[in-house]
């Protein structure tokens, strides 16, 4: 086995072991309107803390996860954590959206709106806050396939922005 294939296996499988013990974080980032420069949401930013790396930013992990997989199971994870966000801020009285960065993988073989609907559900937060971020390159890469998978996914309690 070459030596790029084994380190390609090893980061997997620490990729793997972060989403089932929970060795994620959100990273928020503040979305800005133009007409007032108030706040108008945030982005949560996945980073992964994991001590053999020197970067916890997605650009090192992401292809794996989308090669692997592990991309559905690591986008949950960014929707469960988002969900129980937006329900501590809740708590203390501010209500904020979170976008979240959604892979082509996602829309083709998960179901990132239910995914939404379940995860708010549980959290006792509204789906609408959940705000799904896709590329345009994605649409470009795969126009027919994406558009019907996005059509699918689209869910009546979810914001236009997320269908």
């Amino acid at each position: 086995m070459s030596s790029q294939m084994r380190d390609w296996l090893d980061l997997e499988a620490r990729l793997r072991r972060a989403v089932q013990e929970d060795l994620l974080h959100l990273h928020f980032q503040p979305k800005f309107r133009l007409s007032d420069n108030g706040i108008a949401g945030v982005e949560g930013l996945l980073r992964w803390r994991d001590p053999n790396m020197v970067t916890s930013h997605p650009g090192a992990f992401i292809e794996i996860a989308e090669d692997s997989g592990l991309i559905i199971d690591l986008t949950n994870w960014v929707v469960r954590a988002a969900c129980r966000q937006l329900r501590r801020w809740q708590d203390r009285g501010p209500r904020s959206a979170i976008a979240i960065n959604v892979s082509g993988k996602d829309l083709l073989h998960g179901d990132p709106a239910r995914v939404v609907e379940t995860e708010a559900a549980a959290a006792g937060v509204s789906p609408t806050l959940i705000e799904i971020e896709i590329t345009e390159s994605l649409l470009v890469q795969n126009s027919a396939t994406v558009r019907g998978a996005l059509g699918e996914t689209a869910s009546p309690g979810l914001p236009d922005c997320a269908r």
